[in-house]
């Protein structure tokens, strides 16, 4: 017998109140389900439907109509996007219906706040880890998206990211081909693309790589037809994504300027030779460089980015302005000097330049590059094996240089420079890791005046020397530029580090992650010279205590930021002084 009859009533004899209180407790799915019944249920549903919309989007009703953009990621209105997010399902109802005009709509969804603090907990006590985790920013499922695509016919930029590789915070539900179809059916206007897995702080609790399985080359073959004016695609992390989906977007769309591929292993060298001769105005490259075996017994080999993609990308882009590199899981290098003397040959206009773990890349490469592209900006060295002499030419030959990242393996230990030749006849590469030390700090000093960004990282070869080099008092233009500054585990102790930051009044963020001596006095200057530090990287400053950290937010009233992992002095006082 029903329970229903056993009472002698149903939810229809209910008074109306009650009934609204009922359905008021029903998620977004249940009520879906529950308009599926009757008429009735369904009038019941969308009452609730519409309640959700209005306490949720009290601040976002004619925003989107006033600015025809949404952006929840960065760059976006911080305020809205806290509120929006607790409610995106019902924000997309109402994007769908109302907001017929918008034009772009940029999602990064963050993971749970609460699993950065839980993971190592739960991992420690070899529990699982859920799959479905309550969170404040609720799953996107792709039919909602695809509500988006037909009600918003004018889109022209979609970017639906995970700020996570774990499935088990994965915020993005049926993005597939089918959505895809539906965007490049509804949206022929559509000009900039980014899907996919973006990673973030969780990722390093995850064990398994995980990856966007639901895009494949069908999906991509629509877009490719459906939007040919596409100028800016970005896929992360897609794995069903091969050369023959890429190569259809090479082909269809013509006029892309931006490319960005971030761990996609089946796609291949062969691929880019399409994009580089197909599309010529390409502005951007952005390659997170994978290696995938394809001869099980062979073990043979295929390079995703080499000097056949390089090559023909930059003898067919000369608009190239940005190229981003990533070698982070093959085998053996795949970028070294030969392509970068391509790239520096045919792309005069290159303004950005970021390599990392690229061994193969010496100073020979970075020399060419000096020498040919006089507008170079940015340069980011990571793990590569460009030493002083590489340094000192790109600070002698680009004048525009505003940002300066250098990066070597490990924490202040010994230069591997005798181990950076390897035999070729093993395969191995031909540069390796080197040092950067003071000479190439002098360099910079005297050359780089516009410099706004420098960052200086793992080498036991910068010392007081460097630094107070970079302190003198003929370097004023330097100090005046200077907004962010990050001296990492380096050899340079507190007198120097100080007489630097007394010249940088300028600064917005600082980095001393690493500072082994008398970090308390360090703070002391901080808290004089830089009250408008918004940002400070403390992280492995074993010698920070309480009292150094309560000077230094009384003397930066504007602090926003504070790292502070591994600093094994302070206690839990620190959080209750009175700032």
């Amino acid at each position: 017998m029903d329970v229903a009859e056993g009472f002698g009533c149903s939810l229809d004899d209910l008074p109306e109140p009650l009934i609204h209180t009922i359905f008021g407790l029903l998620n977004l799915s249940d009520l879906a389900l529950c308009a599926c019944v009757s008429k009735k249920w369904a009038s019941w549903a969308e009452e609730q439907l519409a309640r959700l919309e209005r306490i949720s989007l009290a601040d976002f009703v004619g925003y989107p109509l006033l600015h025809n953009y949404l952006l929840l990621g960065d760059g976006g209105n911080p305020a809205l996007k806290a509120k929006v997010l607790r409610y995106l399902p019902s924000a997309f109802l109402y994007i769908s219906k109302n907001c017929r005009s918008i034009q772009q709509l940029h999602l990064e969804l963050p993971a749970p706040p609460e699993a950065i603090n839980t993971a190592l907990e739960r991992m420690a006590a070899a529990e699982v880890l859920p799959l479905n985790p309550q969170a404040e920013c609720p799953p996107v499922d792709g039919f909602l998206v695809k509500l988006v695509a037909q009600g918003c016919p004018q889109l022209r930029s979609l970017r639906c990211l995970n700020v996570t590789n774990n499935r088990a915070f994965n915020r993005l539900v049926h993005i597939n081909d089918a959505f895809l179809a539906v965007l490049a059916k509804s949206c022929p206007q559509l000009q900039d693309l980014h899907l996919g897995h973006l990673g973030g702080q969780e990722n390093i609790y995850s064990l398994a790589p995980y990856y966007c399985e639901d895009i494949t080359d069908m999906g991509i073959k629509s877009v490719a037809r459906g939007c040919t004016n596409l100028r800016s695609l970005g896929l992360l992390r897609c794995n069903k994504v091969t050369d023959q989906g890429l190569g259809l977007v090479a082909h269809f769309c013509r006029q892309l300027t931006a490319l960005r591929l971030h761990d996609c292993p089946e796609v291949s060298d062969a691929a880019l030779v399409e994009v580089g001769e197909c599309c010529p105005k390409l502005r951007s490259l952005d390659v997170t460089i994978s290696t995938r075996v394809v001869g099980l017994l062979m073990g043979e080999e295929v390079e995703q980015v080499g000097f056949r993609a390089l090559f023909t990308i930059a003898a067919n882009c000369p608009l190239l302005e940005e190229v981003v590199l990533l070698e982070a899981a093959a085998h053996r290098p795949t970028v070294d000097d030969d392509c970068l003397i391509c790239l520096a040959q045919g792309c005069r206009r290159l303004r950005r330049l970021e390599l990392r773990r690229c061994s193969g890349v010496t100073d020979t490469g970075i020399q060419a590059v000096a020498s040919r592209c006089k507008e170079l900006q940015e340069l980011v060295l990571e793990h590569t094996g460009v030493g002083d002499a590489g340094i000192a030419a790109i600070a002698k030959c680009c004048p525009r240089l505003r940002k300066l990242s250098l990066t070597v393996p490990g924490f202040c230990r010994p230069p591997l420079a005798a181990i950076s030749v390897v035999n070729q006849a093993d395969g191995g590469p031909r540069g390796g890791p080197r040092s950067i030390s003071d000479a190439a700090l002098v360099a910079v000093a005297d050359h780089c005046r516009a410099l706004e960004d420098l960052e200086l990282a793992g080498s036991c070869s910068v010392t007081d020397t460097g630094i107070k080099y970079l302190a003198s008092p003929e370097h004023t233009a330097l100090h005046h530029n200077l907004r962010r500054l990050a001296i990492n585990h380096t050899a340079a102790t507190e007198g120097s580090v100080c007489e630097l930051l007394m010249r940088c009044k300028s600064l917005r963020s600082l980095g001393l992650r690493g500072l082994l001596f008398n970090a308390d006095s360090t703070m002391g200057c901080i808290a004089h010279s830089c009250r408008d530090l918004k940002s400070i990287d403390l992280r492995h400053c074993s010698t920070l205590s309480d009292a150094g950290l309560a000077v230094l937010a009384q003397g930066c009233p504007h602090l926003e930021e504070l790292l502070l992992s591994f600093c094994t002095q302070l206690s839990d006082a620190c959080h209750y002084v009175d700032y």
